[in-house]
C-alpha cells in the first residue's frame, strides 16, 4: 500500500470488506515441516553455486478476524543448502520483518548437517529488534553449527493487518527448487494475481470451505546474476497481486485506477480558507511576475520553495500540515505537494498529478490495476509539457530523477463539480528526456613542454541535464569552499592522477542556472603521465585525455536487455600542435565509428571519432551518443561494442617522430 495516501486508502476499501462470513481455521495451522528432514544431494551442476534454495514456499492467507475485520496470515518457509564459505555468512543470520505485523504466531528453525544431524534454535534466542540497519523492527536470530554441506531451515508465521496489494519477488542470485506461493481468501473476496518475467501464471480459483485458493508452483527457478546495463531487480521473477471483487457487493471491480485517482487527489486539495491564506502569504514573498511565462512561474516557484524550505520524504504528521510547513518551513513529500499545488492553482497554472515507480525496482503495468505501482509523486504541467518532482530537493522542472523517466505513470487531473473536487486518471507515458539535453562534453588544448617532460592542457568541461547533475550544479552553491575546491580537483583531475590544476573557474551554479544553463568548469591541467619516451620517438597517450573509460565485458550469454539510467551523448574535442621538427606517423588510428544501428537504419548508440589537419594543428572530434533507454538482448553485443569503443580510444597512442 503507498505510504502517501493509506489513509484515504483504508476508508475507500474499509466498507466493502466488512462482510462476515463463516470464520474457519487458518492453512497455516494444517502445514508443518517434516520431522525427520534428509540433506539433499546435489548435482555436479549444484555443487558449483554458493547455495541452492531446496525450498520456498509462501502462503498469504486473508482471513475475517471474530469482529468481521480483514486480518493475514503469512507463512514461509525456506530450506537452503550451503556450499561455500561465502553462503554461510550470508545465511547463517536471518532476520523477519515485523513492519505491520500483529503478531508472530510461530516461528522455528533448524541446521541440518552434511551427515543429517539437526539441531533447533533455541527460541530464546531470538531476539527483537526496533531497527535493523534502518531496516525497521525485526526479529532476529541466527543458525549455530553451521558447516559447509549443512542446510538452514526455517518456517514461521505473522499475523498482519490487512493490505490489498502486495508484491512477492521469486527470483535470487541463487537457484531454486520447489517454489510454491498461494494466495487464500474468504471465498467471496476475488484475488489476482499476475507474474512477470517468466514465473508461471497461477491456476484458476479452487473454492472449497468456504476458501478461495489460487496458487502457483515452479519446479525449478533459475539464479539471476548481475549484468551491466540492465533493468536491475525490474528483471526478477515477480508476483504482483491484489484484491479486485468481492462477490456480497456485486460484480463491480475493486481499487481501480479511478478509485486511486479519487483517493489521492481529493486529500491534497486544500479547503481551509486558514491555510489557502497561508499559501498566498507564501506566494507574496515569492514575488512572482505576472508578466513571466507559465514555465517561468513555475520555475520562479520551484526555485524558492526548494531553496527556503527542507523537504523530508517521510517525517512526522506535522510535516505535512500547511500551518506548520509555512511556520517551521519543513514538510514532508505529501506536504510539499500540496503546498506546490495550491501555489499554481493561484496563479491559473493547469497540472496534473502523477504517481509512478521507479523502473528499475519494478516496470510500471498499466493493465493491472496495483495501487503497489504508486509510489512516488510527479507534477505534470500540459501547458508546457513538462514534470517537476515537488519531493526531490535537487532535480527541478523538465528533469525529475530519470529512474522516473522512461516508463508509465498514472496521470490525475482534478474534476470540480461545484464544491466538489475529485480525481480522474489515466495511464499515460511519461517520457525519456533526449539524449541532446544530457551532455558531458571537453575541449582540451594540449601543448607539450619543451623538453616532453610534461603535457599542459587548457581544459572545458560542460555539463548538462543529468550530466550537470550527477556533477553538482543543483548542490555546489551551498559547498563550503574547502568542499567546492575537493569537488572541482576531483572532476578536473579526470586525466591522470599526478594532474595538477590551476586557475579553475566554475560558472552557473547558481538557482536561475540549475538545469537551465550547462554547468561549466574551465581551467589549466598539469601531467606527466600523457608523454612517454621510447627510442628517439615520443608516446603521445592521446586516447587518456578524455579520462578512463569503463570497459563491458560479457563471457556468459546475456539474458537480459541493456537498460540505460538516461540518454546522453557526449561530445569531445582534442586541439594540439604538433611540434617542430617532428611528424605524427598514425594519425589514422583516430579513425573510429562504431555503431549500434535499429532495423530502420537509425543510429541509436554511436562511437565516432575524427581528425583535421591544418598546418601544425590536429583537431580530433569525438561524438558519442545513447539515444535511447533499452537496446534489446539481441542488439546488445552492437551496443557493448560502442561502449568499449571508448575504452578502445583509451589505449590509442600517437608516434611523434623526427622528420
Amino acid at each position: 500500500m503507498n505510504k502517501f495516501f493509506s489513509a484515504a486508502f483504508a476508508a475507500l476499501v474499509a466498507c466493502p470488506l466488512l462482510s462476515f462470513s463463516q470464520l474457519s481455521s487458518p492453512e497455516y495451522k494444517r502445514y508443518d515441516w517434516e520431522a525427520e528432514p534428509k540433506p539433499h544431494a546435489l548435482s555436479e551442476k549444484e555443487k558449483k553455486e554458493n547455495a541452492i534454495v531446496f525450498k520456498d514456499k509462501r502462503m498469504i492467507e486473508y482471513a475475517y478476524n471474530s469482529y468481521g475485520d480483514l486480518i493475514i496470515y503469512v507463512t514461509v518457509h525456506k530450506i537452503v543448502k550451503l556450499n561455500t564459505d561465502k553462503a554461510i555468512e550470508l545465511n547463517n543470520k536471518v532476520h523477519i520483518s515485523m513492519y505491520s505485523v500483529i503478531d508472530m504466531l510461530d516461528l522455528k528453525a533448524r541446521v541440518i548437517s552434511g551427515e543429517g544431524k539437526i539441531t533447533l534454535v533455541d527460541k530464546k534466542n531470538i531476539k527483537d529488534i526496533e531497527n535493523y540497519d534502518n531496516y525497521g523492527p525485526v526479529k532476529l536470530f541466527a543458525f549455530e553449527g553451521v558447516e559447509l554441506g549443512s542446510e538452514v531451515e526455517y518456517l514461521y508465521t505473522v499475523k498482519k493487518f490487512a493490505q490489498y496489494f502486495g508484491s512477492e519477488i521469486i527470483q535470487t542470485d541463487n537457484p531454486k527448487k520447489n517454489v510454491e506461493i498461494s494466495i487464500i481468501s474468504p471465498s467471496n473476496l476475488k484475488f489476482e494475481a499476475k507474474t512477470y518475467n517468466g514465473f508461471v501464471d497461477f491456476s484458476a480459483a479452487k473454492v472449497e470451505d468456504g476458501k478461495r485458493i489460487i496458487n502457483a508452483k515452479m519446479d525449478e527457478v533459475p539464479a539471476i546474476k548481475e549484468e551491466k546495463y540492465s533493468g536491475g531487480d525490474a528483471n526478477r521473477m515477480r508476483v504482483e497481486y491484489k484484491l479486485s471483487y468481492n462477490e456480497i457487493k456485486g460484480n463491480k471491480r475493486l481499487l481501480t485506477w479511478n478509485d486511486a485517482s479519487e483517493a489521492v487527489y481529493q486529500p491534497l486539495i486544500l479547503t481551509s480558507k486558514k491555510d489557502i491564506s497561508r499559501v498566498k502569504g507564501i506566494l507574496k514573498k515569492i514575488k512572482v511576475d505576472k508578466k513571466l511565462s507559465e514555465e517561468e512561474k513555475i520555475r520562479k516557484i520551484e526555485g524558492y520553495i526548494k531553496t527556503h524550505y527542507v523537504i523530508k520524504e517521510y517525517g512526522a504528521d506535522e510535516f505535512e500540515e500547511i500551518g506548520y510547513i509555512a511556520k517551521n518551513h519543513i514538510a514532508n513529500t505529501r506536504g510539499v505537494l500540496k503546498l506546490f499545488l495550491e501555489l499554481f492553482k493561484q496563479l491559473d497554472i493547469s497540472y496534473e498529478v502523477v504517481l509512478t515507480s521507479d523502473r528499475f525496482n519494478k516496470k510500471f503495468d498499466g493493465d493491472f490495476d496495483s495501487w503497489v505501482y504508486l509510489n512516488e509523486y510527479l507534477i505534470y504541467f500540459p501547458g508546457i509539457d513538462k514534470f517537476m518532482m515537488p519531493g526531490s530537493m535537487f532535480s527541478r522542472l523538465g528533469f525529475v530523477p530519470s529512474e522516473y523517466t522512461c516508463t508509465d505513470g498514472l496521470f490525475i487531473k482534478g474534476v470540480e463539480l461545484g464544491d466538489y473536487v475529485t480525481g480522474v486518471g489515466k495511464i499515460k507515458k511519461i517520457p525519456c528526456v533526449d539524449y541532446k539535453a544530457n551532455y558531458d562534453n571537453i575541449e582540451a588544448n594540449v601543448k607539450f613542454e619543451e623538453e616532453f617532460t610534461e603535457t599542459s592542457l587548457h581544459v572545458k568541461r560542460t555539463f548538462t541535464g543529468y550530466g550537470a547533475l550527477g556533477y553538482g550544479q543543483a548542490v555546489y552553491s551551498y559547498l563550503s569552499e574547502e568542499d567546492k575546491k575537493k569537488t572541482v580537483d576531483e572532476i578536473m583531475k579526470f586525466i591522470a592522477e599526478d594532474s595538477k590544476v590551476s586557475n579553475i573557474v566554475v560558472s552557473n551554479t547558481d538557482e536561475s542556472s540549475i538545469l537551465q544553463k550547462p554547468m561549466i568548469i574551465e581551467g589549466d591541467v598539469k601531467t606527466a603521465s600523457l608523454l612517454e619516451k621510447a627510442g628517439d620517438k615520443y608516446l603521445f597517450k592521446i586516447g587518456l585525455v578524455i579520462g578512463p573509460q569503463a570497459e563491458l565485458y560479457q563471457e556468459e550469454e546475456r539474458k537480459s536487455d541493456a537498460e540505460n539510467d538516461f540518454n546522453r551523448g557526449y561530445h569531445r574535442v582534442i586541439v594540439f600542435e604538433i611540434p617542430e621538427g617532428y611528424k605524427v606517423t598514425n594519425l589514422d588510428a583516430l579513425v573510429m565509428d562504431v555503431a549500434c544501428v535499429d532495423k530502420d537504419g537509425f543510429r541509436s548508440a554511436e562511437f565516432k571519432c575524427s581528425y583535421v589537419v591544418e598546418g601544425n594543428k590536429v583537431t580530433v572530434t569525438i561524438e558519442e551518443n545513447y539515444k535511447k533507454i533499452i537496446y534489446p538482448r539481441e542488439q546488445f553485443e552492437d551496443f557493448r561494442k560502442v561502449i568499449n569503443a571508448a575504452a578502445d580510444f583509451n589505449k590509442i597512442v600517437l608516434y611523434l617522430e623526427k622528420k
